[in-house]
């Protein structure tokens, strides 16, 4: 992969996470059709949020395009389509200076399906796919879902992972009988808590849950007064206990 002037790409915290996912260093690009897909498709392959595309990353990619290893320079100028932006990203991820945001990818597919970062296995084992140009975030997302669905073992542990996270607590009889034979992962059954504590039905865990935030914060048990206070305080974001113990 070629280094730029402008913009060495040796892809640290604030290399390609800043250019593909968070907020990039130079104005807004004009050349919308060609970024827009690529902001499309970053969530696909590298798992991380798309905005606003800048014209910095437009110039990295019109550049490194017509290289080697991508050879996708007719493609660039007749206008990038979605699928050509997930070959290019595919591309891009697998080229060896990407070591750091491979292992990114792997860990926010991790926190997506069992809300646990990759084991150096785990790592290694997508590391080698991801380099040959056969996994990406998306991949591996549906891989390990269908592993996780495949172990009640696992499952179990996932659960746990979710009631800590929403709740402050491992999961119960009750909410295993619910969700082990059903097919979502940790991440959607953490926004299922938080809806939840924020339904009519709810109220009662809603109350333990900031009980126990509010003790883990301050190291004693909450008065009443302090439990509606923070209820008040909570409700308007819909804080779950892994955020309310952080606010």
């Amino acid at each position: 992969m070629v280094a730029m002037a402008f913009a060495p790409i040796a892809l640290a915290v604030d290399s390609l996470e800043a250019r593909m996912g968070m907020a990039c260093g130079g104005p807004a690009t004009t050349d919308i059709p060609n970024m827009q897909a690529l902001m499309s498709a970053s969530p696909v392959v590298l798992g991380i949020p798309s905005r606003d595309p800048c014209d910095e990353l437009r110039r990295f990619v019109s550049v490194s395009v017509g290289q080697p290893a991508y050879n996708m320079l007719a493609e660039w100028n007749e206008g990038f389509r979605y699928t050509d932006a997930v070959k290019y990203l595919r591309i891009l991820l697998a080229q060896p200076d990407m070591v750091g945001i491979r292992a990114q990818t792997v860990d926010l597919a991790y926190r997506e399906i069992y809300g646990r970062a990759s084991t150096p296995i785990e790592q290694a084992s997508w590391e080698v796919q991801i380099k040959a140009q056969k996994a990406w975030y998306a991949s591996i997302v549906g891989a390990e879902l269908k592993k996780l669905n495949a172990s009640q073992a696992q499952r179990r542990l996932m659960l746990d992972r979710v009631y800590q996270a929403g709740m402050g607590r491992n999961a119960d009889d009750n909410d295993r009988a619910y969700w082990l034979a059903r097919p979502e992962h940790f991440r959607l059954i953490v926004e299922a808590n938080r809806t939840w504590l924020y339904s009519a039905n709810g109220v009662n865990d809603l109350v333990q849950t900031v009980t126990r935030a509010l003790t883990a914060k301050s190291g004693k048990a909450p008065s009443d007064a302090q439990i509606k206070a923070a209820m008040m305080n909570y409700t308007g974001s819909r804080l779950i206990y892994s955020e309310m113990i952080k606010s």
